[in-house]
């Protein structure tokens, strides 16, 4: 059981350990969320779809805190993230086709690699035009993804907001997952916040799991697919 430390008041970042259990929190939202839908037939805006609004913005959190601790240029750890996320959009890209019968828009390491990549774009070592450039691009490819531009600068606002506070970059956090919660109808999805926001004030020693949550998310749509096939038809 991990042990909890209440703190006497909320840390500029949160733990590791803490961050873990956000990832938890948000892989636990997701599963419910398509388990309801694709296994379940629940229309949308069912229960299991409100929490499952909850997933993307907590996944958002975790990858934006861990890039902004990424600044040394010299070190491509920020780029190995983006290069990483984008393999596994790719080895995710059949299980999601099976389960949801959509190409477009692809699974969410898409959105998450496009976001993180925004996050590199920021400490690489580009003349200003060329930056600004790569920005538009991004921005151009988010309508391609699931969840848009709003949830591509999500994980980049967050990111900004960890490497260099300022209220500027808080806003911008803020505005991004308001209108995803206008975008997916659902106001489940500004429960992220607090959420986020509690990772500050406690401490958790939840233990790192360096390939799981990257391998969750193709197995439990492979195991939805299959139990999927199980069922008798009606």
């Amino acid at each position: 059981m991990p042990k909890l430390v209440t703190a006497t008041a909320f840390k500029t970042v949160p733990d590791r350990g803490t961050i873990e259990l956000v990832k938890w929190i948000a892989l636990t939202a997701m599963v419910i969320d398509h388990v309801g839908e694709l296994l379940l037939d629940q229309g949308k805006f069912s229960p299991a779809y409100h929490v499952g609004r909850i997933a993307f913005p907590l996944f958002a959190f975790v990858l934006g805190f861990k890039l902004s601790t990424k600044t040394n240029v010299a070190e491509p750890a920020s780029l190995r993230t983006v290069k990483r996320l984008f393999v596994w959009a790719l080895i995710s890209f059949l299980p999601f086709y099976a389960v949801t019968g959509r190409l477009w828009p692809p699974n969410i390491f898409f959105t998450l690699g496009l976001g993180a990549l925004a996050c590199w774009v920021q400490i690489a070592a580009l003349l200003p035009w060329r930056r600004w450039l790569a920005y538009f691009a991004i921005f151009l490819a988010s309508f391609g993804c699931d969840y848009f531009a709003p949830g591509v600068f999500l994980v980049f606002s967050i990111c900004a907001m960890y490497r260099r506070p300022s209220v500027q970059a808080f806003g911008a956090s803020l505005l991004c997952s308001v209108v995803l919660a206008f975008a997916n109808w659902s106001p489940w999805t500004l429960m992220a916040i607090p959420i986020a926001a509690l990772a500050h004030g406690v401490s958790l020693n939840v233990p790192r799991l360096k390939w799981f949550f990257y391998a969750s998310y193709p197995l439990h749509l492979v195991a939805i697919a299959l139990l999927a096939g199980l069922r008798p038809l009606k």
